[in-house]
């Protein structure tokens, strides 16, 4: 209020908030004939042809990126701050989106710039990208350690789905399970917390030298291991929250 107001003040026009909808019947009922515009609108006046999908690794690469920080790495690091002593990581994400916006001007993310121009843009959505993900891989492994896992049978490991939409979803859930070579597992089986055994399709079965991450440290430990590829169906996700199964 106090900067509409100053602004009011020195623009000498009265400034208010509205909305889209209310902007548009505001423009229709003061041009009421005003032309309509249909499809692409690619003008050959105004727009270069070809832009659309010169470089196309360049859009998916924008997209992959905006996708990673907007739906993943933001929502997770609000839901581990709002549930864990995790710091909200405004400056890096910050840094992520300088990196990831100052790909998106005209010609650059047009794909019509020179080859050095892009070859820039490539490093910034690898800055934006590695940071994105490692605030991702953070978060996680902060949620993680503060799962009350007191419902998980002793010889069992927790199994944690995410989700960082703003809405309930039920999702196919593709992953690997790893167990020690001496838990003896002959094949995994999925469950919920009430010992409920969901079914799953257990795809292919590899040795693995697993690198285990101490929770809080920086601390690596190796171990043989047995690793599965399993998808299951996980119902019924609360939204910007996760659901827990385990492994047996």
């Amino acid at each position: 209020s106090g900067i509409i107001a100053l602004l009011r003040k020195q623009m000498g026009v009265d400034i208010f908030h509205s909305s889209m909808p209310d902007l548009v019947e505001a423009i229709k009922m003061e041009a009421p004939k005003l032309p309509s515009v249909c499809k692409e609108m690619r003008h050959k006046t105004n727009t270069p042809i070809g832009t659309l999908s010169a470089r196309y690794y360049i859009k998916h690469e924008n997209r992959r990126a905006e996708h990673c920080l907007q739906k993943i790495a933001e929502p997770l690091c609000l839901l581990a701050a709002e549930n864990s002593s995790f710091v909200y990581p405004a400056d890096p994400l910050l840094m992520a989106w300088k990196a990831l916006l100052a790909n998106q001007c005209h010609d650059s993310i047009g794909g019509c710039a020179s080859d050095k121009v892009h070859r820039d843009m490539e490093q910034r959505f690898r800055k934006s990208l590695e940071i994105g993900n490692a605030l991702i891989k953070r978060a996680l492994m902060k949620l993680a350690s503060g799962i009350d896992c007191r419902r998980i049978p002793a010889d069992s490991i927790g199994l944690c789905v995410f989700n960082p939409l703003a809405r309930p979803r039920g999702e196919l859930v593709e992953c690997y399970v790893i167990f020690p070579k001496e838990c003896g597992i002959s094949a995994p089986s999925v469950f919920t917390t009430d010992n409920m055994e969901i079914p799953c399709v257990v795809e292919k079965r590899e040795n693995w030298t697993a690198n285990v991450e101490k929770f809080g440290m920086d601390v690596h430990a190796f171990t043989e291991c047995l690793a599965w590829k399993v998808k299951f169906f996980a119902d019924a996700i609360p939204s910007l929250g996760w659901k827990t199964f385990y492994i047996g």
